[in-house]
């Protein structure tokens, strides 16, 4: 008890204040679990840091929940947290929330999303040890409640570029502790084997480094898919299955397109299934006869022939070593279990992993908008959401990539009469800002919409998400119709029946209404005015005296000019053929038609 109370105050005497503005990640406000009861009651050391650390954050702003589901994930506190900026500590604790679930059982494979969108993966090692991001777990739910699950580590998340000094770092990282000469309960076989299995990693990776056909690529994603940590803690041996790098080369795009080896979880399960563990007498290359099946670790079954030539599933092998360690490696010419048919369901199930083309049209700086437009563009769904991104500057406003783009029907702007303003508005600063409120910066996904959670949009707004049921989605009022719309890897479009923030163009779209409707009286008026002028002139024409009582010397001369010029009546026109020349009584008003005086 005076241990804790100790802990309680050194983190009062060096308090840690955090800045009352903070960026909000992902552009929302963050949902946190409310444990400030458990500070009194709490008897683990970390834990009381975590949640005291937790509990200061609630000056920045961010909710604090007592109805939400989270597994927190406790970190082992090694490293002096004073010297942390503010900004890093937030980041810090959300690396070790995971929102929305609450962990019951730990599975192999599984992966979640931390608060800062960071992936948080479970390994099982043996029935009974577990690891999170390669990180040993040292306790499963010992504090659990029943919203609230807690997983306890030896270590902590480095999922962020941490302020953290690297004496700190060393200090705190298992895999940089040095070799303690002397355990306890240890002999010295048991300290060599260890030695033994922690360098068997290594001593693959040296060979690899030396073949001269290149196995970066096979090295690369041994390494970032966590299956390096397996020959570290086996006894056994393995034989490694190595595809040269041209064969990875071969279904990777030439420029732009799909990459079936950017699916994390497909490609280890693709290198699994290169790895084969041997659990009785060591492998021997030789020691094949006619053929040898093996299972490997990601259950798929491989053959090794000598007959007619060496082969692995009748793919080639460019060759062969026993390392020192025991570990039997082979070089292939191809990735096993590889086929046109499982990449192109794959490229189905994953449209958000395929890497676009360049455009340098409509705008070159916003590709993810170039690319939506041009998608939106060949939808007669959304000829109003074209013409607003057609007339509207925002592509400075919504650079690159990384973004959620909420469309709205045409019928959504018909509905407000905004497919009746003019273009001069939808270039004005107000319609900038109505369709910049229908992005947000970050990809969103289905899992990410989450009942009550809040976005702000690029535009400034706040967006709340409302869930219904799995499939009835709203953003503010509006339903999603059609969700996850993948714009390449670029960001994700959702198509509502609603527009967002009508308000921000309802007033335009009136004081519109109301210009045109005084256009018109005014219109009416002078057109009455200018109508009554010249009905009063043609008044004053009916009544004059005719011209021939007045000047018969100028009527005689009109004649004689236009002697050869014959005065026909219209009724009589179909007589005469198109190409001879007329005046009829049809070509003058009847004010003015002049007929010859009698002879």
């Amino acid at each position: 008890m005076f241990k804790i109370l100790l802990i309680v105050l050194f983190l009062q005497i060096f308090d840690i204040s955090i800045a009352s503005e903070v960026k909000q990640l992902n552009s929302k406000i963050n949902f946190l679990p409310d444990l400030k009861y458990m500070l009194k009651e709490q008897s683990d050391e970390n834990l009381l840091k975590f949640l005291y650390l937790l509990n200061k954050l609630e000056v920045n702003g961010n909710e604090f929940v007592s109805d939400e589901l989270f597994t927190i994930i406790v970190p082992k506190f090694t490293f002096d947290i004073r010297n942390i900026d503010n900004d890093t500590l937030q980041k810090f604790i959300f690396e070790h929330i995971i929102p929305g679930i609450r962990i019951q059982v730990l599975k192999n494979g599984e992966i979640y999303n931390n608060m800062n969108k960071n992936s948080i993966k479970v390994k099982s090692l043996s029935p009974n040890k577990w690891r999170i991001n390669d990180i040993n777990v040292h306790e499963f739910n010992s504090h659990s409640t029943k919203l609230i699950s807690f997983i306890k580590i030896d270590g902590y998340l480095d999922g962020i570029k941490s302020n953290f000094t690297k004496r700190n770092v060393q200090d705190h990282n298992s895999y940089n502790e040095q070799e303690k000469l002397i355990k306890k309960d240890v002999n010295k076989s048991d300290l060599l084997d260890e030695k033994t299995n922690k360098n068997k990693y290594g001593v693959l990776q040296n060979y690899l480094s030396t073949i001269k056909s290149g196995t970066k690529v096979f090295q690369h994603f041994l390494k970032t898919s966590n299956l390096s940590t397996i020959f570290e803690d086996a006894t056994d041996n393995f034989i490694i299955l190595v595809p040269n790098d041209m064969a990875f080369q071969r279904w990777h795009p030439i420029d732009w397109g799909f990459f079936p080896f950017s699916v994390p979880e497909f490609t280890e399960d693709i290198m699994r299934n290169h790895i084969i563990l041997l659990k009785q007498q060591p492998f021997s290359p030789n020691s094949v006869e006619k053929e040898v099946k093996l299972k490997a670790l990601g259950g798929e079954f491989v053959t090794f022939k000598v007959q007619p030539i060496p082969s692995i599933n009748n793919v080639s092998i460019l060759s062969n070593i026993t390392l020192s360690n025991g570990n039997v490696v082979y070089i292939i010419s191809e990735v096993l279990f590889m086929n046109d048919e499982k990449v192109s369901k794959l490229h189905q199930m994953n449209k958000d992993k395929e890497t676009p083309p360049l455009l340098a049209f409509p705008w070159l700086i916003s590709q993810f908008l170039s690319h939506s437009f041009l998608a939106l563009e060949k939808d007669n769904r959304f000829t109003q959401i074209v013409r607003f991104l057609s007339l509207a500057d925002i592509a400075s406003l919504i650079p690159g990539s990384n973004y959620t783009f909420f469309v709205p029907f045409d019928d959504s702007f018909e509905k407000y009469g905004f497919d009746e303003l003019a273009d001069d508005v939808l270039k004005s600063n107000k319609s900038t800002n109505f369709i910049l409120n229908h992005f947000v910066k970050g990809r969103l996904y289905n899992r990410d919409l989450r009942d009550g959670e809040i976005y702000e949009t690029v535009g400034g707004r706040r967006i709340r998400i409302r869930k219904e049921t799995s499939v009835n989605i709203f953003i503010n009022q509006a339903k999603i119709v059609e969700s996850e719309v993948f714009v390449y890897n670029l960001g994700t479009m959702f198509y509502i029946d609603d527009v967002l923030n009508p308000e921000i163009l309802q007033n335009v779209y009136k004081n519109t209404q109301n210009q045109e409707r005084e256009n018109i009286e005014s219109f009416e008026e002078n057109f009455t005015t200018e109508t009554s002028d010249v009905n009063e002139i043609y008044k004053k024409l009916n009544n004059a005296e005719p011209l021939i009582d007045k000047d018969q010397s100028f009527l005689q001369t009109m004649h004689d000019t236009y002697a050869d010029v014959e005065f026909i009546s219209s009724d009589n026109i179909e007589d005469f053929s198109s190409s001879d020349s007329y005046i009829t009584s049809q070509a003058l008003p009847s004010s003015e038609l002049i007929s010859p005086p009698p002879k």
